[in-house]
Protein backbone atom coordinates (compact mmCIF):
# COMPACT_ATOMS: atom_id res chain seq x y z
CA UNK A 1 0.00 0.00 0.00
CA UNK A 2 1.40 3.38 -0.87
CA UNK A 3 -1.10 5.87 0.53
CA UNK A 4 -4.26 6.08 2.57
CA UNK A 5 -6.79 8.85 2.53
CA UNK A 6 -5.79 11.40 5.18
CA UNK A 7 -8.25 11.67 8.04
CA UNK A 8 -8.85 14.33 10.67
CA UNK A 9 -8.91 13.31 14.32
CA UNK A 10 -9.99 15.81 16.97
CA UNK A 11 -8.45 15.84 20.43
CA UNK A 12 -10.18 18.00 23.05
CA UNK A 13 -7.76 19.72 25.43
CA UNK A 14 -9.73 21.84 27.86
CA UNK A 15 -11.38 24.68 25.96
CA UNK A 16 -9.34 24.01 22.80
CA UNK A 17 -9.72 21.19 20.30
CA UNK A 18 -6.71 20.09 18.27
CA UNK A 19 -7.22 18.54 14.87
CA UNK A 20 -4.56 16.12 13.70
CA UNK A 21 -4.27 15.06 10.07
CA UNK A 22 -3.13 11.45 9.79
CA UNK A 23 -2.34 9.14 6.90
CA UNK A 24 -0.80 5.67 6.63
CA UNK A 25 1.81 4.76 4.05
CA UNK A 26 3.50 1.45 3.24
CA UNK A 27 1.53 -0.81 5.59
CA UNK A 28 2.82 -4.35 5.12
CA UNK A 29 3.67 -7.68 6.72
CA UNK A 30 7.30 -7.94 7.86
CA UNK A 31 9.47 -10.69 9.20
CA UNK A 32 13.00 -10.08 10.46
CA UNK A 33 15.45 -12.34 12.27
CA UNK A 34 16.22 -11.79 15.94
CA UNK A 35 19.90 -11.34 16.84
CA UNK A 36 19.90 -14.44 19.07
CA UNK A 37 17.66 -16.62 16.91
CA UNK A 38 14.00 -16.70 16.07
CA UNK A 39 11.99 -14.14 14.15
CA UNK A 40 10.18 -10.89 14.77
CA UNK A 41 7.05 -10.82 12.64
CA UNK A 42 4.01 -8.62 12.40
CA UNK A 43 2.75 -5.49 10.69
CA UNK A 44 4.70 -2.36 9.80
CA UNK A 45 3.20 1.03 8.90
CA UNK A 46 4.55 4.48 8.24
CA UNK A 47 2.18 6.89 9.98
CA UNK A 48 2.36 10.57 9.04
CA UNK A 49 0.71 13.19 11.25
CA UNK A 50 0.53 16.98 11.13
CA UNK A 51 -1.56 19.77 12.61
CA UNK A 52 -2.11 21.57 9.31
CA UNK A 53 -2.31 20.38 5.72
CA UNK A 54 0.34 22.87 4.58
CA UNK A 55 2.89 21.60 7.16
CA UNK A 56 5.37 18.82 6.60
CA UNK A 57 4.27 15.78 8.63
CA UNK A 58 5.97 14.03 11.51
CA UNK A 59 6.73 10.46 10.40
CA UNK A 60 6.38 7.56 12.81
CA UNK A 61 7.50 4.06 11.88
CA UNK A 62 5.04 1.78 13.66
CA UNK A 63 4.87 -1.95 14.32
CA UNK A 64 2.51 -4.42 15.88
CA UNK A 65 4.00 -7.88 16.31
CA UNK A 66 2.13 -11.17 16.40
CA UNK A 67 0.39 -11.59 19.74
CA UNK A 68 0.59 -7.90 20.67
CA UNK A 69 -2.47 -5.82 21.52
CA UNK A 70 -1.10 -2.39 20.58
CA UNK A 71 0.95 -0.51 17.97
CA UNK A 72 4.35 0.82 19.05
CA UNK A 73 6.62 3.51 17.65
CA UNK A 74 9.85 2.03 16.28
CA UNK A 75 11.17 5.30 14.93
CA UNK A 76 10.14 8.93 14.83
CA UNK A 77 11.32 11.68 12.47
CA UNK A 78 10.16 15.23 13.12
CA UNK A 79 8.82 17.47 10.33
CA UNK A 80 12.19 19.26 10.14
CA UNK A 81 14.16 16.03 9.69
CA UNK A 82 15.27 15.68 13.32
CA UNK A 83 15.38 11.98 14.26
CA UNK A 84 13.90 11.49 17.74
CA UNK A 85 14.79 7.80 17.77
CA UNK A 86 15.05 4.84 15.44
CA UNK A 87 15.00 1.39 17.01
CA UNK A 88 14.34 -0.79 13.98
CA UNK A 89 11.33 -2.94 13.21
CA UNK A 90 9.72 -4.53 16.27
CA UNK A 91 12.56 -3.88 18.71
CA UNK A 92 11.05 -4.02 22.20
CA UNK A 93 14.16 -4.04 24.38
CA UNK A 94 14.95 -0.35 23.73
CA UNK A 95 12.70 2.70 24.12
CA UNK A 96 9.10 1.60 23.60
CA UNK A 97 6.38 4.20 23.06
CA UNK A 98 2.75 3.80 22.15
CA UNK A 99 0.30 6.16 20.48
CA UNK A 100 -3.09 7.58 21.39
CA UNK A 101 -6.11 5.31 21.01
CA UNK A 102 -7.60 7.28 18.09
CA UNK A 103 -4.49 6.83 15.95
CA UNK A 104 -4.23 3.19 16.97
CA UNK A 105 -7.83 2.64 15.85
CA UNK A 106 -6.97 4.29 12.53
CA UNK A 107 -4.01 1.90 12.03
CA UNK A 108 -6.20 -1.09 12.94
CA UNK A 109 -8.82 0.00 10.40
CA UNK A 110 -6.17 0.27 7.69
CA UNK A 111 -4.82 -3.22 8.49
CA UNK A 112 -8.35 -4.64 8.31
CA UNK A 113 -9.10 -2.81 5.05
CA UNK A 114 -5.98 -4.29 3.46
CA UNK A 115 -6.84 -7.77 4.73
CA UNK A 116 -3.52 -8.11 6.56
CA UNK A 117 -4.98 -9.34 9.87
CA UNK A 118 -8.06 -11.19 11.03
CA UNK A 119 -8.75 -9.44 14.34
CA UNK A 120 -7.10 -6.07 14.69
CA UNK A 121 -8.89 -4.63 17.70
CA UNK A 122 -6.77 -3.59 20.67
CA UNK A 123 -8.66 -6.03 22.87
CA UNK A 124 -7.26 -9.04 20.99
CA UNK A 125 -3.71 -10.10 20.12
CA UNK A 126 -2.66 -9.59 16.51
CA UNK A 127 -3.29 -12.54 14.21
CA UNK A 128 -2.39 -12.34 10.55
CA UNK A 129 -4.86 -13.23 7.83
CA UNK A 130 -4.20 -16.75 6.55
CA UNK A 131 -3.37 -15.56 3.02
CA UNK A 132 -0.80 -13.08 4.32
CA UNK A 133 0.83 -15.27 6.95
CA UNK A 134 3.82 -16.86 5.28
CA UNK A 135 5.62 -19.58 7.15
CA UNK A 136 9.02 -18.37 8.18
CA UNK A 137 11.87 -20.64 7.36
CA UNK A 138 14.94 -21.38 9.39
CA UNK A 139 18.32 -21.30 7.68
CA UNK A 140 19.21 -24.73 6.29
CA UNK A 141 22.93 -24.06 6.20
CA UNK A 142 24.59 -25.49 9.33
CA UNK A 143 26.93 -23.20 11.26
CA UNK A 144 30.48 -23.22 9.94
CA UNK A 145 32.98 -25.11 12.06
CA UNK A 146 36.70 -24.92 11.91
CA UNK A 147 39.10 -22.03 11.47
CA UNK A 148 38.01 -18.76 9.96
CA UNK A 149 38.92 -18.63 6.26
CA UNK A 150 40.43 -15.16 6.69
CA UNK A 151 42.43 -15.48 9.89
CA UNK A 152 42.81 -19.21 10.52
CA UNK A 153 41.66 -18.61 14.11
CA UNK A 154 38.79 -20.60 15.60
Amino acid sequence: MTDSTPIEIEFPAGDVTFTVLASVHDMQYRQEPEPLGGFREGLYARLETSLRSDHRPTVRHMSRLLGEHHWYIDGEVNFNGYIHHNNGFGVRYLRVSGIVAELETFLNQQAAALGLATDVSSSAPLRLASAEAPQHTTPTTPPRRGPSPRTGIR
